[in-house]
């Protein structure tokens, strides 16, 4: 069927001297051809009376005129609000579906509550009812946790099959793609000399991950003694992550003497130490925040270190 829109006819004017009868039934088949590719376009958006097709099932015809079809009539995307008064539960119901939804299926959700840890989404459509946990991350999948969701926040869930729906939307964090893994907190005891190289001042165990980035920060106060060279530097593992940061000396007066960070910690600042590297960890790694130098004279003391993975 040629293109409607560049239907091939040979024209006396152009061609100077009458037309052969078989160019002319070429025309006319031409022309028939062309008119049915109008008509057969024409039928795909409206019915043989001109009208344009708007019943359950047919083109969207609000949409015709951007020339696309609007999300609501597509089978398997779907907009509704959370009908449950749980937290932790979330019900929709569909009224375009009599049987389970499929594969693949997107669910657009404003949801009523901020949850307080692994939520189950209930999908009823008629008589039936699709439950199961709303899992977040990418390789790895976890249930959602305390904070994930926040009430009024529009969300989307895609349904993977097997009683399992997964996130596709950004968690409700200050930054949407940046989650709070954990939070150690105040570890006051003062950590003892020690001449070893590295020496773990504290550390974490980073469970296996599918973040791009991992992020970690520290707010110390470390000091050496006067005329002590020591660093901080983050480790995963045994590797090393740039930066390092210079551990600030006791300052002495001449002729008083050496000072000694081992005696006191309180002349130390306190200070915040951040590291990044690849997430994706496919077990568990144990995250340091060393000491580096064979110097013995020192004293750590750690307010909170805070682990943050990059989605």
């Amino acid at each position: 069927m040629p293109d409607p829109n560049s239907i091939t006819l040979v024209k006396r004017l152009v061609k100077g001297s009458p037309l052969t009868a078989t160019e002319m039934d070429a025309n006319l088949t031409n022309l028939a051809a062309g008119i049915t590719g109008d008509w057969t376009k024409f039928l795909v958006a409206h019915g043989v009376d001109g009208a344009v097709k708007t019943a359950e099932g047919t083109v969207n015809g609000s949409a015709l005129t951007k020339g696309t079809v609007g999300y609501d009539k597509l089978s398997t995307v779907f907009y509704e609000a959370d009908s449950s008064a749980e937290a932790d539960i979330i019900t929709i119901e569909l009224s375009e579906l009599t049987a389970a939804p499929a594969a693949g299926s997107v669910f657009f959700i404003k949801v009523n509550a901020a949850n307080t840890g692994s939520v189950t989404l209930n999908v009823v459509t008629g008589s039936v009812t699709t439950s199961g946990a709303i899992k977040k991350g990418g390789a790895t999948l976890t249930n959602l946790t305390n904070g994930d969701l926040l009430n009024n926040q529009v969300i989307a869930v895609a349904y993977a099959g097997s009683s399992e729906f997964h996130l596709l939307s950004n968690l409700s964090v200050s930054d949407p793609g940046i989650v709070k893994i954990a939070t150690v907190q105040s570890d006051s005891s003062s950590h003892t000399p020690d001449a070893a190289t590295p020496t773990a001042i504290t550390s974490y165990q980073l469970a296996s991950n599918s973040y791009s980035k991992i992020i970690v920060r520290a707010t110390a106060r470390v000091i050496a003694g006067n005329g002590t060279l020591l660093n901080v530097q983050f480790y995963e593992g045994g590797t090393a992550i740039l930066p390092t940061y210079e551990i600030p000396q006791m300052q002495v007066p001449a002729g008083t003497g050496t000072g000694q960070a081992n005696l006191d910690v309180k002349y130390a600042p306190w200070q915040t130490f951040v590291a990044e590297f690849d997430g994706g960890q496919e077990s568990t790694a144990t995250i340091y925040l060393y000491k580096i130098g064979s110097g013995a004279d020192y004293k750590a003391e750690i307010d909170f270190l805070e682990v943050y993975g990059v989605i």
